[in-house]
């Protein structure tokens, strides 16, 4: 891996998933600040490395399909914690 260009760019077939990205872009491009994809794919590679890293650190085999659910219910289980800490 060592001889990959940083310079590298790549491409990403979207085929039968061309909404995906039109639904990727509308997502983005109606948050505040200026809008990226290139800077929007990079973080998300950057969060699902973390997250398969995670997997792999826990010894988990978690099905692809399952795995935004499993990160979904992460992150509203953290909100839930966050909300009932400041409350005490």
């Amino acid at each position: 891996m060592d001889d990959i260009d940083p310079d590298t760019t790549i491409g990403v077939y979207a085929g039968a998933e061309a909404d995906m990205i039109k639904e990727f872009d509308e997502f983005f491009q109606t948050r505040p600040g200026s809008y990226s994809r290139s800077a929007e794919i990079k973080n998300a590679m950057r969060l699902y490395l973390r997250v398969k890293q995670v997997e792999e650190e826990l010894e988990l085999d978690i099905p692809e399909r399952s795995l935004a659910h499993w990160v979904q219910n992460a992150l509203r289980e953290q909100d839930r914690r966050e909300r009932r800490d400041s409350e005490d």
